[in-house]
């Protein structure tokens, strides 16, 4: 029954995948999107987030550019090579990106990059930015602009 449920929830709700090392901050994104309307499968690593988009094909992509410059380049090059994830947004999350490391991901295939620390209102924003086409519930309105 259980699973049932799970699966009517992934099913009925808009997916997000967030592959996020730090487990706080990864309870914290979880929390938030799913206040967004989002169903959440989350990972620690960029090899299980693979996995879980092609399996998945989810909405929207998390990636959080900590775990390493090299392999959100080698991730990104991943996403947009499988024909079922080439064309998922991928918003980057990641402390110490210059307006270089953000113009090099958005030249590679990324939808967007914000920086740590942020606001959940910018990431939120930039989330419904790339999606527009999304029913989101407005967090804005909620939380106050």
């Amino acid at each position: 029954m259980l699973r049932h449920c799970l699966s009517f929830a992934l099913n009925s709700m808009k997916k997000a995948l967030l592959i996020e090392q730090d487990s706080d901050l990864r309870a914290s994104l979880t929390m938030f999107l799913e206040l967004a309307n989002f169903a959440i499968v989350d990972t620690q690593d960029s090899v299980t987030g693979l996995q879980q988009a092609i399996a998945l094909q989810p909405e929207l992509i998390f990636f959080d550019l900590d775990i390493s410059l090299a392999e959100g380049h080698g991730i990104l090059y991943a996403f947009r090579s499988q024909s079922k994830t080439a064309n998922i947004p991928v918003i980057f999350i990641g402390e110490n990106i210059t307006d270089n490391i953000h113009q090099e991901l958005l030249n590679l295939g990324a939808s967007g990059c914000i920086g740590k620390p942020f606001n959940f209102i910018e990431l939120f924003r930039l989330g419904k930015k790339k999606l527009p086409e999304l029913k989101l519930i407005d967090l804005t309105d909620l939380m106050g602009s």
